[in-house]
């Protein structure tokens, strides 16, 4: 057993999905996001152990991720490890001309890169802070 603890944005994706298995399988506390509450009752029934698993609610185009690092730390949580994960299949969306318009290209780049610098600077300053490992994903 580990005392490690990892955020995992976007874990109810197919790519956030096996994250969070993975690490659970390894013994560590694992925080995931999703945006609904919906997603994160999946991702729970359908993973083993669910012991060290924390599901939090969080849509990065909304809010501030440093929202999600308050929420975290409120719990007693000091993550060693990031994983920027999240994604919005609805900003993906292409119109006729094959192009991503340009409300969905800056809602994917909020959520691509705006928020994964907010939550990583949001963990790496709070007092007392543990990260020490972020990983990127994207595509």
């Amino acid at each position: 057993m580990t005392n490690r603890t990892v955020v995992i944005t976007g874990g109810s994706g197919k790519i956030g999905h096996s994250l969070v298995s993975y690490f659970l399988s390894k013994g560590w506390t694992v925080i995931a996001t999703a945006r609904t509450e919906k997603s994160l009752t999946k991702l729970s029934a359908s993973v083993e152990n669910t012991t060290n698993l924390i599901t939090l609610t969080c849509d990065f185009h909304e809010q501030d991720a440093g929202i999600l690092s308050e929420r975290i730390y409120s719990l007693g949580l000091f993550p060693d490890s990031l994983v920027n994960n999240a994604r919005s299949i609805e900003y993906l969306e292409v119109s006729n001309t094959g192009r991503v318009g340009r409300d969905c290209f800056i809602g994917e780049f909020i959520v691509d890169v705006v928020a994964p610098y907010e939550l990583t600077m949001a963990l790496s300053d709070f007092p007392g802070s543990h990260l020490k490992k972020v990983v990127n994903i994207g595509s």
